[in-house]
């Protein structure tokens, strides 16, 4: 026999026998120093010792080797022999001993007997290694337990604690030390850590390792040892799991760099390292977390795994890993449907909580409570005090066997059972205490607050290290619910007593279920919780966790409870953060995940915030918010970045750490937008501030990987956006997209601020913070890359968002001021310039959308295009061959920069509203049109207006003024006809007159007589302004360009014409010259026939034709009064478009000529157009207008006949008519002579045009009158001989 063994029974044979009661009570509930009777007999194989702890106010680390789980070694300490003598005690006197947890019968295990023995290295600085507590993850500390690493061939396997016979633990031979132990991640432990770590080692097989030092033979000894370490922890050996942080993967990599390689390491499997633990051992990075296997993101997710990397990872990792191998904003918790009801087998179910809500708020008497019985308790309304207090004591001493002492955990139905039981209990103190009174009265009280408090303690006691596969007791929460059902109960009679209360025992007891809950629903050992509609139905005991989650949150949010709790100030969430605290968020940086299942339980809690006291789900959850809660998770994040350790990380290590940065900060806008969390609240500054960290020490440039852009909002143009949460959002956006949220809450929660310009002092500070002030170093010498120009966007957005936010002129001057000193626009490169006009065009659209004045955004416009002229003019050759010489890359790059800056004028005159809802029209501003973009561009003294696409963005702005203007400006209306009299001698000219109502208001407002409203007159001035702009800068230089357009030797290609473009440019032309009409500065004469800028000057006659169609086409459209003054030329147009081989627009100027004449024109008599529409406009079609041709030409030769017929019988009356009539026809022959002489002989075409000339000279020999007049003979030669 040992001789340690041989002192202590020589001890105990010294000491006398205690008395036969005192060993009784000793045995069923043990002494406060933590010995038993127990501990005076030798352990059998198997056994192992429990001491309990009666008072405990913090939680004790226990750990212990994965191998030896269920063996502590115990060893007197006051033995001069013993290996420990002189090393100070493990655990004080007046605390915990580390035990084993009792056997729990398991079905279905099988049991293998493996011998090996237990000895400790003889070697101390081979057994004995450094602990510190950062070793120790803070899940770890706070449940108490070790995870278990996985088992390899060749590992002896713990003793089993289940089945009929158990499994004695079996010694094990000692496992010599190598001389150079495996480090683990090829990490080596830091050589100055304390040495005072037990370890336990197994043996290796003698063939994989067959030279082992030898040992000293050791005795095999059964009993209990305990080694002092100076106070240290045990710390297992199973795969434990280190911080997991994002920020030092520097350090990781420089340790990665220095530890040399272990010898034939082929994989990172946790069976080749070393369980070593020292203060400095690096935590696992982030990396690892994405790196998994066949992992795919959800469509909800931000962050998508990387390629898996080929390498096997411990257990305890990879559980981590499936948990986090999906990074999501809402983590999977979605808002609950209205209408799931708890069933009436449970607490909510049952009406409970209501009756217990109802009895706080004291508005009627203490209900006569239900008899119920239980084990050897039996309670009934009439029981006495007495007999109630001895119950508790049955109580208490039920539950403290059942939690220690039970084999299994308990199920659902002990738990129901219990749950039933307890509440009676609590229903029945509520009676008595009510109608007790005097000394029975404080009796049952201190009795009441006796059970509470030792049961509390009960509960917070560590009972045991439990497996990894193994679940808790669930019936420890249920206990926890009625200590604080209890505790309630008492605080609210000594309320109706008016006795003085102390509310910290019902927040003692509230925090220590929250605790337990937390474990129990997001800890490590957390039992399943199914959210949807059937795992809240289904009875389970995730259904009762569920449940008592509901229950505190509306017992704490009720009103009566506040009311008796409101000088403490134990609201739910401060309860809750400091169980957070305890859960590692006092830690400098928080294990990712523990943070992931803190904010999951957030989540949770606002869906099951969702159900009412009566337990039905309803729409809104009612849990408030609590920033304060969010700012705490989110300090322990690495949100912010620093360049001195960024430069050491890897590209993928950065952008995994800002990918869940980004996360981070979508789900504070996710909080807001589903769970309607307000933002108007005051500790909402605490996460503003939080998250400007991560873009002040950014630069605020976006984080890696994200597009370096405008948000959507400013890009299309859409404030909407703004309320809205969209996956290419990048984070500096959904930061904006917060402030701009919070503004909208605080003037909704405040009507004086709904209807002011200005904002809250306290939005105004945020704002502050958020647009930064300070110039960004871009030069043309020192360029940004792409990234680095998203600092410049982000300063524009917040811009644009500050304005948003206070609509006013002083601070649209300030925020412009600061956004033209970003950046010198005259020294910066190309990028940065392009980003300077697209943050102009937003600012500017911006402006007209709150009908702000555009006069500073158009002075900064005007700058930076006298910028880029200067710099154009200076690069231009010599005057002569300017007209004809390449670009350049540098006055390519200025071109298009001016380029952009039209483009940028013409979107801010496209977009008159960012509400999508909302169609309002305004006139557009002159200054529009005023600036260098026009008056130095369109200029003849550049050469800028020659570069083809540079002439398109002209076009483009000029038509987005003319499409603006015409929405404020309505065209005026058709003329009506007046039917003239059959014996009428009236001219040609005025055979139908048309009748004007001058008092139509469409009519007075599109020639601006409508006085009477301010709008009109407004626009009217502004009309005028333009009209003269367009007139000397706009229309010269359009005509120019529309004639270079269509002389240029790409448009005299014969063939078939593509005419899309050029009907743009001489929509455009038309529009200006419209302008200019309808404000009297000139008439249509002008542009018509062979005025100064008309189409007569284009000398290719197919073009000329086609441009005239078109431009006669557009007039009917803008002008159809127009009608009037120029009905010949219309004709002789319509003519000239019935001999073209190719229909485009001819088809469509023949309905809209004769749907604005009636037919009463004399050639339009009986024209078979057949019957208007129901728009009452005439209506034909490419292939009518094609088979019709020669029946419209026939009626109206037929026509003209007839007036010729006449004529000739002596009605001089129609000498001028017939004459026009002649020339009209004349010119069409013309027309369809020089067609015929262009067109390719051998082609299809000629073929086809070739047919209609005969049908056309077939149809004018069946009218002698016309085909024999003197002025068409020429004409009708030609036919005859194309006839023949």
């Amino acid at each position: 026999m040992p001789a340690v063994l041989i002192k202590r029974l020589e001890q105990k044979a010294a000491r006398p026998p205690p008395p036969r009661h005192s060993v009784d009570r000793e045995r069923s509930r043990g002494r406060e120093d933590g010995s038993s009777d127990e501990e005076e007999r030798p352990l059998r194989p198997g056994e192992t010792r429990r001491r309990i702890r009666t008072q405990s106010n913090r939680s004790i680390e226990i750990r212990g080797d994965s191998e030896s789980s269920d063996i502590n070694i115990d060893v007197d300490a006051n033995d001069p022999q013993s290996p420990t003598a002189g090393l100070a005690p493990l655990w004080p006197e007046e605390e915990i001993m580390p035990i084993a947890h009792r056997p729990r019968p398991r079905t279905g295990t099988s049991h293998r007997t493996v011998t090996a023995d237990i000895s400790l290295s003889e070697d101390s600085a081979d057994s004995v290694l450094s602990d510190s507590a950062e070793s120790i993850s803070d899940d770890e500390v706070g449940n108490g337990r070790a995870p278990r690493r996985p088992r390899h061939d060749g590992e002896a396997r713990g003793a089993k604690r289940y089945g009929s016979g158990r499994q004695t633990l079996l010694p094990f031979k000692r496992l010599p030390t190598p001389e150079q132990p495996q480090q683990r991640d090829a990490m080596p432990a830091d050589p100055s850590s304390p040495t005072n770590e037990v370890r336990f080692e197994q043996e290796v097989p003698h063939k994989t390792k067959p030279k082992l030092k030898k040992h000293k033979p050791q005795t095999k000894l059964t009993g209990l040892y305990v080694f002092g370490s100076g106070g240290a922890h045990i710390v297992s050996g199973r795969a434990n799991s280190g911080h997991v942080t994002v920020d030092q993967e520097a350090e990781a990599a420089s340790y990665a760099r220095d530890a040399p390689a272990p010898p034939g390491r082929t994989s990172r499997s946790h069976s080749k390292r070393s369980r070593v633990s020292s203060a400095v051992d690096h935590p696992v990075t982030l990396d690892e977390f994405w790196a998994l296997a066949g992992a795919e993101e959800s469509d909800d997710s931000f962050v998508v795994p990387d390629a898996p990397v080929p390498q096997a990872a411990s257990s305890q990792q990879r559980n981590i890993l499936e948990h986090l191998n999906r990074v999501t904003v809402d983590l999977d918790v979605q808002p609950l449907p209205a209408g799931i009801a708890f069933p009436n087998t449970t607490y909510l179910g049952r009406g409970w909580l209501y009756e217990l809500i109802h009895l706080l708020s004291g508005d009627q008497e203490t209900p006569s409570p239900p008899s119920c019985s239980m084990f050897d308790c039996y309670l009934h309304y009439d029981m006495s005090v007495g007999a109630f207090s001895t119950c508790l004591e049955s109580v208490y001493d039920q539950l403290r066997n059942l939690i220690f002492g039970a084999l299994v955990p308990a199920n659902y139905e002990t738990c129901n059972k219990w749950q039933t039981f307890l509440h009676a209990i609590s229903q029945h103190l509520s009676w008595l205490l009510a109608k007790s009174a005097g000394d029975v009265h404080t009796t049952l009280a201190a009795d009441t607050e006796s059970l509470v408090q030792r049961l509390a303690s009960l509960m917070e006691e560590p009972v045991e290290v439990l497996p990894d596969d193994e679940k808790p007791n669930p019936l420890v929460v249920q206990v926890l619910w009625f200590l604080t059902e209890a505790s309630c109960r008492l605080l609210c009679d000594r309320w109706r007593r008016m006795e003085e209360m102390d509310p910290t025992i019902v927040s003692t007891c509230i925090k220590a279920l929250m605790s337990k809950l937390w474990d129990f629903t997001f800890g490590d050992s957390a039992l399943p919780l199914d959210l949807s509609r059937e795992g809240l139905l289904k009875p389970s005991e995730g259904q009762q966790i569920a449940e008592l989650w509901i229950c505190l949150l509306d017992l704490t949010s009720n009103r009566a409870f506040e009311g008796l709790f409101s000088p403490s100030r134990q609201s739910f969430w401060l309860l809750y953060l400091e169980v957070l605290q305890t859960r590692g968020l006092q830690a400098p940086q928080t294990d990712l995940r523990a943070r992931e299942a803190m904010w999951r339980s957030i989540f949770t809690l606002c869906a099951l915030s969702q159900f009412s006291l009566h337990g039905n789900s309803t729409m809104a959850p009612r849990l408030s918010a609590s920033w304060q809660t969010i700012a705490a998770v989110l300090e322990r994040a690495p949100l912010s970045a620093d360049p001195a350790v960024d430069v050491s990380l890897s590209k993928r290590g950065l952008r995994k750490r800002d990918e869940y940065v980004r996360v981070l900060v979508s789900r504070c806008l996710w909080l807001n937008l589903k769970w309607h969390w307000r933002l108007d609240v005051d500790d909402a500054s605490l996460v503003f501030n939080r998250l400007l960290d991560v873009f002040k020490s950014r630069r605020f440039a976006n984080l890696a990987d994200e597009p370096s852009d405008f948000p959507s909002f400013l890009r299309h143009s859409n404030l909407a956006l703004l309320h809205e949460s969209k996956r290419s959002d990048t984070a500096f956006t959904l930061f904006l997209k917060l402030v701009v949220r919070a503004a909208d809450e605080m003037r909704k929660q405040n009507p004086q601020l709904a209807q002011a310009t200005t904002i809250p002092p306290r939005l105004k500070k945020i704002l502050s913070l958020a647009v930064p002030v300070g110039s960004v170093p871009f030069t043309k010498t020192t360029p940004p890359s792409a990234h680095e120009l998203s600092m410049l966007y982000n300063r524009f957005s917040a811009v644009a968002v500050a304005v948003y936010l206070e609509p006013t002129v002083a601070n649209l001057k300030y925020r412009l001021a600061n956004a033209r000193r970003y950046v010198n626009f005259k020294d910066t490169d190309n990028e940065t310039r392009r980003a300077c006009i697209r943050g102009a065009m937003h600012l500017g659209t911006l402006l007209r959308h709150l009908d702000l004045p555009l006069a500073d955004i158009l002075d900064w416009l005007g700058e930076m295009t006298n910028t880029l002229i200067d710099e154009y003019q200076a690069k231009e050759p010599g005057k002569g061959a300017a007209d004809f010489a390449p670009l350049d890359n540098a006055r390519r790059y200025i071109v298009v920069c001016i380029q952009l800056i039209l483009g940028c004028v013409r979107h801010i005159l496209e977009t008159s509203s960012m509400n999508p809802e909302e169609s309002r029209h305004k006139y557009p501003d002159p200054a529009l049109l005023q600036g260098p973009w026009v008056t130095r561009v369109f200029s003849t003294a550049t050469t800028l207006s020659s570069v083809l696409s540079t002439g398109d963005q002209i076009r483009r702005l000029v038509q987005a003024f003319l499409d603006a203007r015409s929405l404020v400006i309505p065209k005026p209306r058709r003329p009506q006809p007046r039917v003239v009299a059959e014996d009428s001698q009236e001219s040609q000219y005025d055979y139908d007159q048309f009748d004007l109502d001058l008092d139509d208001p469409e009519l007075l407002a599109a020639l601006g007589e409508n006085l009477g409203d301010p709008e009109a007159i407004q626009n009217k001035e502004k009309d005028k302004i333009v009209c003269e702009i367009i007139d000397k800068h706009i229309s010269p230089a359009i005509y120019r360009l529309v004639c270079k357009h269509f002389n240029d030797p790409v448009y005299k290609q014969t063939g078939e014409l593509s005419f899309e473009d050029a009907d743009r440019w001489i929509d455009c032309w038309v529009g200006c010259a419209s302008v200019v009409v309808q404000n009297g500065k000139k008439d249509w004469d002008f542009y018509l026939s062979f005025g100064p800028q008309s189409w007569e000057k284009i000398i290719e006659p197919d073009w000329r034709r086609r441009v005239g169609l078109r431009f006669m086409y557009m007039l009917l459209q803008l002008d159809p009064p127009a009608y009037l003054a120029s009905t010949d030329l219309f004709i002789e147009v319509l003519f000239q478009s019935m001999a073209t081989p190719t229909i485009t627009l001819e088809h469509e100027y023949m309905a809209l000529l004769l749907s604005i004449d009636r037919l009463h024109h004399p050639l339009f008599h009986d024209l078979p157009i057949g019957a208007p529409g129901d728009d009452g406009d005439y209506h034909l079609s490419k292939h009518e207008f094609s088979d019709k041709r020669i029946a419209f030409l026939r009626v109206m030769f037929k026509n003209l006949t007839d007036s010729l017929v006449s004529e000739s019988n002596g009605d001089h009356s129609l000498i001028a008519r017939n004459q026009i009539h002649i020339t009209t026809v004349s010119r069409f022959l013309e027309t369809v002579q020089d067609i015929y002489d262009r067109l390719p002989p051998a082609s299809v075409t000629h073929a086809a045009h070739r047919a209609f000339c005969k049908a056309v000279f077939t149809l004018l020999s069946e009218y002698p009158s016309l085909s024999n007049h003197a002025r068409l003979a020429k004409h009708m030669n030609w036919l005859r001989g194309i006839s023949q």
